[in-house]
């Protein structure tokens, strides 16, 4: 599976806690939160893992994931995108033929996230062609980051 498919399945099993885990969730957290997202509305919360709290939100209209350690430090932003949201030259690495990558131009997509984190923004792109699957990272700058194939993603997920 794709790391959007499972992303998508965890935040279903994350909705499923989420009225339970709000009462938990640390003054600090809630506080980081609230200042970076005060526009955030339905926002449901979840332990990530022991040391993270992932907050799920709407804000204008778009479902974000956020994470915050228990200490309250923001961590990431995720949130799915359209390709014509993407900066033109992030739609370029797509569609092009590099020498060192495959062109990309016949796949297609399955989905886009946006995630940002204090070291900037990253696209990641899914893509599909027949029985082949491909994440890509690629920076806001243009610059492929990472290509993953289906098979090096499970065998990640194993390990």
């Amino acid at each position: 599976m794709n790391k959007l498919t499972l992303t998508v399945i965890g935040l279903a099993l994350l909705l499923v806690h989420a009225c339970d885990a709000d009462k938990k969730v640390p003054e600090k957290v809630k506080t980081s939160f609230e200042q970076k997202f005060p526009d955030a509305k339905n926002v449901e919360w979840d332990m990530e893992n022991d040391t993270e709290w992932e907050a799920e939100f709407t804000m204008n209209g778009v479902e974000y994931s956020s994470n915050f350690t228990v200490a309250g430090e923001w961590t990431e932003t995720e949130f799915e995108m359209k390709i014509t949201e993407l900066p033109e030259v992030v739609q370029t690495v797509i569609n092009s033929d590099y020498s060192d990558y495959s062109d990309y131009s016949d796949y297609n997509i399955e989905g886009i996230e946006s995630s940002e984190t204090k070291e900037g923004v990253v696209y990641e792109i899914a893509l599909e062609k027949g029985e082949s699957n491909v994440e890509l990272s690629i920076s806001k700058e243009g610059v492929l980051l990472n290509q993953v194939t289906a098979e090096e993603s499970e065998a990640d997920e194993t390990d």
